[in-house]
């Protein structure tokens, strides 16, 4: 018998439980062969709904106002003010790796000494939608590395022939002063003259760098931005 009851009891429980949206109740064990249980059901009053209602359409606002808040900083982030990570040692003394810096894309010109990011694939066009996967956030959720991406120093200009000897930059016969090398060149390199629309780049750390001595000068339209700060 009692098991009988208990289990009709927990059916009719189950069953009202969809139905109701408080159960409330209360067993009392009246012997071995006895139990008696109350339930009390309670719907939410008007003004309880209409609380919930209020709350949830201000969560959803914020989600709404979150959501736009973060595509507009990753276009922004991706088109206007891009951040970038330093890796590896090609920029010593000057940037170590791990550093971060912002570079400014809205650029119609560089000149001598400004330190840019360069996407360092001469000769394959860059597309609109690049800059939104090369941003942090969404190469961390890709889990895509640009390793293509260098940041290098602006050493020639279109029209500029640079030589490469006796541990300097010679450009258009002039030797450079480069206080922000890490050590004079080891080695030397033929002399070049920079095309038009591109740029001669070099890292400051000469003997442990990538640089345009290797791909050579590169494009304006794989200039991604000047880094106009870095931490």
């Amino acid at each position: 018998m009692h098991r009988l009851i208990r289990e009709r009891l927990f059916a009719y429980n189950i069953t009202n439980i969809r139905s109701r949206v408080k159960v409330n109740f209360a067993c009392f064990d009246e012997g071995i062969h006895s139990l008696y249980c109350e339930y009390v059901y309670s719907k939410p009053t008007k003004k309880a709904t209409e609380n919930m209602k209020r709350v949830s359409t201000v969560i959803l606002d914020w989600l709404k106002t979150g959501l736009v808040a973060v595509v507009v900083a990753i276009l922004i982030n991706s088109y206007v003010l891009q951040a970038f990570q330093v890796k590896g040692e090609s920029m010593l003394p000057t940037l170590e790796n791990a550093d971060s810096t912002f570079a400014l894309k809205l650029q119609t010109g560089y000149n001598y000494g400004d330190i840019v990011i360069i996407d360092s694939r001469i000769g394959e066009k860059r597309s609109l939608l690049e800059p939104v996967m090369e941003h942090p956030l969404i190469a961390r959720i890709t889990g895509i590395e640009h390793e293509y991406m260098w940041v290098k120093r602006v050493i020639g200009l279109p029209g500029d022939t640079l030589e490469f000897r006796d541990g300097g930059v010679f450009r258009n016969g002039k030797k450079l002063e480069e206080p922000y090398i890490k050590e004079p060149m080891r080695s030397e390199f033929s002399s070049v003259t920079v095309p038009e629309d591109h740029v001669f780049v070099m890292g400051d750390n000469r003997n442990y760098s990538t640089d345009s001595r290797r791909i050579g000068s590169i494009p304006l339209s794989n200039v991604i931005g000047k880094v106009i700060f870095s931490y």
